[in-house]
């Protein structure tokens, strides 16, 4: 076995490009310590983490106390300059931490997304959405029984090839994270699979999520994380979105999530809290009939190929208008003058790189470890110990 302690989860990123530079969601990763700082001798913090985007190489975390890492900087979030030296591709990218004490090497994946702040989401949550019950669905989905509402793979497809981008959100802990990955990306209905997209939980242990979940608050965790995304498609500059300038739903600017699937009042609530339109916020029942809208133009569908007949009614094809004028000047992967060989691709040395700093240094720490974490402690704070804060979702 090994001597170093027990990786725990990462959370998936989005990057988002504007035409004054490019933001992204954090880098929460967790190490399991299981309560405990030292682990077959070895002192938790001489661990490192090694960062790596699509198979290079490139940034250095640490771990804290808690097991939560963080860049040498103390923040959680990159700065537009260190981004754009990553080896990006539009779309999703491979994100893989190499967790090493020196001895012994542990490796644990996400995905990093890069998307167009032009770009429109449509949120699903996934138990009792994609599958046809809360718990039962989660349940009989592990033991590999096909629990899914019929046609939810095709018409989520559907939406991805007009050109929507798939972002799922759910109230599952975040240790289950690597697994629920794994399943997104084995459903398969016909000819259809599930789109890919970034996937984001309750940012707490087990205990604490179905406590959450028993009190009607699973909605809080959605809500949180679209707000995340919100924040960083709607801020008008770099020092707003530090700042956490969340937009306004005035009409201003479209909400970038157009539509959400749920299947409780409770996700409804949510969604609609981020600014999605109560016209596109489907819910469906365990019997796979689907209502869209609500009061007198509420819409009811005998299910998800009902539904899909009619999408254009509620989700017209979408072409991005044109990219922002940073998608034309913004070469990721490229070097700075001094930082390596220009054009060749490779990066400097991840100290000098985590040395350029972060979007706020020390801010996103505070910011998110407080976050809610008085709601967390009372239910469940053995499970969840080490995990994270509140009710956030990753």
């Amino acid at each position: 076995p090994s001597s170093m302690a027990v990786p725990s989860w990462a959370s998936d990123v989005v990057v988002v490009r504007h035409p004054w530079g490019c933001v992204s969601s954090d880098f929460f990763v967790h190490l399991n310590t299981k309560g405990k700082m030292y682990r077959n001798g070895e002192p938790l913090g001489e661990i490192e983490v090694e960062l790596s985007v699509n198979g290079q190489r490139q940034l250095v975390l640490r771990p804290g106390a808690a097991g939560q890492c963080f860049f040498l900087d103390g923040s959680t979030r990159l700065s537009p300059s260190v981004l754009q030296k990553l080896p990006l591709v539009e779309g999703e990218n491979s994100l893989d931490f190499h967790i090493s004490n020196g001895k012994d090497t542990e490796e644990l994946r996400a995905h990093m997304f890069l998307w167009d702040n032009t770009d429109r989401m449509i949120a699903c949550d996934l138990d009792g959405t994609i599958t046809r019950s809360d718990n039962r669905g989660h349940l009989l989905t592990a033991l590999g029984i096909d629990y899914y509402h019929a046609g939810v793979c095709e018409c989520l497809a559907t939406l991805e090839s007009w050109g929507y981008k798939i972002c799922y959100v759910t109230g599952r802990p975040c240790t289950m994270l690597a697994k629920t990955r794994v399943w997104l990306r084995t459903v398969k209905q016909a000819k259809s699979s599930l789109p890919i997209g970034p996937v984001f939980t309750a940012r707490m242990g087990l205990a604490a999520s179905v406590y959450k979940e028993l009190a009607g608050e699973a909605g809080d965790i959605k809500m949180n994380a679209l707000w995340r995304l919100r924040k960083l498609f709607d801020a008008p500059t770099l020092a707003a979105a530090d700042a956490g300038w969340y937009g306004e739903t005035t009409g201003e600017r479209p909400c970038c999530v157009a539509g959400a699937f749920g299947n409780t009042a409770a996700d409804s609530a949510a969604f609609c809290s981020i600014g999605v339109p109560e016209s596109n916020v489907v819910v469906v029942n365990k019997k796979s009939i689907l209502r869209v809208g609500s009061g007198e133009s509420v819409r009811t569908f005998k299910g998800y190929d009902d539904l899909r007949l009619n999408l254009h009614e509620f989700f017209p094809r979408f072409q991005r208008s044109s990219p922002t004028p940073s998608a034309a000047g913004v070469t990721f992967g490229a070097i700075e003058a001094g930082g390596g060989d220009p054009g060749s691709g490779t990066l400097p040395d991840a100290a000098a790189i985590n040395a350029q700093g972060n979007c706020a240094p020390g801010a996103d720490r505070g910011r998110e470890e407080s976050n809610g974490s008085a709601q967390a402690s009372a239910a469940g704070a053995g499970a969840g110990a080490g995990v994270g804060a509140g009710a956030d979702g990753v």
